[in-house]
């Protein structure tokens, strides 16, 4: 793999053939994928316009590269600064890295899948994570995003520790704990990637009750038609159903009426509009198989 520089030059290259151009482009996100590299390549092909023939506009490659490179030359010169400052720090004597410099060691953020990612210029997302990282706090979330990436955004940059079990772009159930009596804290569910709790602090406890009675859901036998779904406290802004056919579990849920509850969490639908989602019932098996031993043993 070449560089940056040297994948940027041939995507500029008006004499190469469009589909080598889109190589070109595709390597210079492997060199700097903000998102991780599916969702970073999925956001540049939408913010640019890329055309599924490239022959009809080549112009948005360059488009898609230029907004890479920005974003990048941002997170070069924020790396520069850092490293000036480690130099600094070394001849002081301090030559480990502080605990809250972690991040840069990872991905800046994480998308779990493609299409969960921000609609803003990746310079934005870069700026604001930088900016947020600099002041140890959470960025702020972003009313406008239909999928629950400012909650994924969240999460990337979370303090304190997450334990649960499942996947989250199919059925997740986690749990971080706050503050010094652990058995407090957020506790989430993820089904297909959608996130359903408002993130508000909440007790473990009745949490673990309503998994559980989601997993005897899924383990019983035969088809059963939509009820009323309850699952406490931090889930009070969604009206839900639960539907079970053969082999998944139909979950149905829509935002109450403002009037009702108060503003809802950025990531949930708007109220009035119905999403529902399938889950095979094994998922929601194995991810309490998964998650139920690490609850129980914070509680006890």
């Amino acid at each position: 793999m070449s560089s940056f520089p040297a994948q940027a030059a041939r995507v500029r290259d008006h004499w190469m053939p469009p589909l080598r151009r889109m190589l070109a482009l595709r390597e210079c996100v492997l060199h700097f994928t903000p998102y991780g590299f599916r969702a970073t390549w999925h956001h540049l092909l939408v913010s640019a316009g890329v055309p599924v023939w490239l022959e009809d506009d080549p112009d948005s490659l360059l488009r898609a590269l230029d907004e890479l490179e920005e974003a990048r030359n941002l997170w070069l010169a924020e790396t520069r600064a850092f490293a000036a400052r480690r130099r600094t720090e070394k001849a002081a004597g301090h030559r480990a890295p502080r605990a809250a410099d972690s991040w840069r060691t990872s991905w800046m953020t994480h998308s779990p899948a493609p299409e969960a990612h921000s609609n803003k210029r990746l310079i934005e997302v870069v700026a604001h994570l930088i900016e947020h990282h600099h002041i140890d706090a959470a960025p702020a979330l972003d009313p406008r995003t239909a999928l629950p990436w400012p909650l994924i955004w969240q999460r990337a940059i979370r303090r304190g520790p997450t334990i649960g079990g499942g996947d989250i772009t199919r059925f997740r159930a986690e749990f971080s704990p706050a503050g010094a009596d652990r058995r407090f804290g957020t506790f989430q569910l993820y089904v297909r990637g959608t996130a359903l709790g408002d993130s508000t602090t909440t007790a473990l406890y009745p949490h673990l009750s309503s998994l559980r009675s989601l997993s005897d859901a899924a383990a019983s036998s035969g088809p059963r038609p939509p009820s009323p779904l309850f699952l406490d406290d931090t889930f009070d802004h969604l009206t839900m159903t639960l539907e079970l056919t053969e082999e998944d579990m139909a979950f149905a849920f829509t935002t109450r009426p403002l009037a009702e509850w108060g503003n809802p969490p950025p990531w949930s639908p708007p109220p009035g509009r119905t999403l529902r989602l399938l889950v095979p019932r094994a998922d929601v098996t194995a991810a309490w198989h998964e998650a139920e031993p690490k609850f129980e043993r914070l509680l006890s």
